[in-house]
């Protein structure tokens, strides 16, 4: 690891877009206690380029990934106690939430709101669209975005 590739967060080296080439993860900046703003990027040339963006969230140790034209102009908050992070616009509306819900408690009724997106090492992961913000991202591209760390 050298100081272009150290990070704060442990999270791995992985193929985050199946292209075959390994991405690195590397700081970007701090969103809230719990959440990362990560920078993947691959070596080409013994040059770090980058490759794509992603929130991750530390207490739960997964990502979001982000298009890198709405990653600049984001915002996003962690609820503890629900444990869902909730990604916000540039004026401050909520464009989509996600929480990790464990299989054994999840039941349906109470999540009326929120779609199953992912599922992985006895968790669901809920997701749940706002019409109101400018970010168009719908449940079919969070079910592709999410990466666990």
């Amino acid at each position: 690891m050298t100081s272009g590739t150290s990070r704060s967060c442990l999270i791995n080296c992985d193929d985050i877009n199946s292209d075959g080439h390994i991405e690195i993860p590397t700081d970007d900046k701090v969103f809230a206690d719990s959440i990362m703003g990560i920078d993947w990027k691959i070596y080409k040339s013994s040059i770090l380029i980058h490759c794509a963006y992603s929130l991750f969230v530390k207490d739960d140790r997964y990502s979001i990934l982000i298009p890198d034209e709405l990653y600049k102009n984001i915002n996003a908050q962690y609820n503890k106690e629900s444990r869902e992070i909730s990604v916000l616009d540039g004026n401050n509306e909520i464009a989509f939430s996600v929480k990790p819900v464990l299989k054994a408690s999840y039941k349906e009724e109470n999540e009326k709101d929120y779609e199953v997106v992912f599922e992985q090492s006895g968790y669901y992961y809920l997701a749940k669209c706002y019409n109101n913000s400018n970010i168009s991202i719908d449940i079919e591209q969070l079910k592709e975005l999410i990466i666990i760390c």
